[in-house]
């Protein structure tokens, strides 16, 4: 059997892959493109899956620039004969761990795949790809956070918070279940939990004493909460309130006496 790859040009529209990244701008992708063809003679590195289809194994970042800038423009590929679906995923791994520019969730959704659909686990995951137990686990997210954030988490592009809600041992356990729905919320909803307010409520929290009838009463809780992001902490008026204070110390003839 000839393991050997061979050179074919293929339209990117084409490939197959389980996920990619998309690019934001059309000036971003035509600078990889431009790169792609003044260096690089195979952007593309895929397999010849069992259906006949071509599967991308490596180039995901040149192949978002090409699928937004020309996907049915021919471009040079490297094939490799077909392998079993585990050994791509662990292949395409093993690969943009550590040399391509791919985001959390690219990876999270391979590592996904294996562990939904072929019954892997991390530490098996990270032997067949050569990485610490540790590494593929930063890519999936903890078993602690309800099952139903897990799912809406990267659709509402809310991974970090998330994670960081989790982590966190100044927020108490009962106010964390209230900020993890908070952060699935959309980006128009003024009670919405972002990094920004996440690092104001984390702090807020390891300042203040709560006590457990306020703990044990979800509902106020979840007012407070609501109060806190709406309002912003109050920090618009007590940013103010400092600011008055130092002028009136430093600058006393400016103010009228009482």
């Amino acid at each position: 059997m000839n393991l050997e790859p061979r050179h074919q040009l293929i339209c990117p529209s084409n490939l197959k892959v389980f996920y990619y990244d998309e690019i934001s701008t059309k000036r971003r992708a035509k600078g990889i493109v431009q790169a792609v063809k003044k260096g690089r003679i195979h952007p593309f590195v895929v397999e010849k899956s069992d259906d006949d289809q071509y599967v991308l194994v490596k180039g995901f970042l040149e192949y978002s620039a090409y699928v937004m800038l020309q996907p049915n423009e021919y471009a040079p590929c490297l094939v490799y004969p077909e392998s079993s679906e585990r050994a791509r995923l662990i292949r395409i791994l093993t690969t943009s761990i550590p040399l391509e520019k791919t985001s959390w969730l690219f990876k999270n959704v391979h590592i996904m795949k294996l562990i939904d659909d072929y019954k892997m686990d991390p530490k098996e995951i990270a032997r067949e790809c050569g990485f610490e137990t540790s590494k593929i686990k930063s890519y999936i997210l903890s078993s602690r956070i309800p099952l139903h954030i897990r799912s809406l988490a990267i659709e509402m592009n809310a991974k970090t918070v998330i994670e960081s809600i989790c982590q966190s041992t100044t927020i108490p356990d009962e106010m964390k279940n209230i900020l993890y729905e908070r952060a699935i919320l959309s980006r128009d909803k003024l009670n919405r939990l972002d990094g920004k307010k996440f690092n104001l409520m984390k702090y807020f929290c390891s300042e203040c004493y709560f006590p457990n009838y306020l703990l044990h009463d979800n509902e106020k809780l979840e007012a407070l909460v609501d109060e806190l992001l709406i309002n912003m902490f109050d920090l618009s008026d007590h940013f103010k309130q400092i600011l008055r204070a130092y002028l009136k110390k430093h600058f006393p003839d400016t103010f009228p006496p009482k």
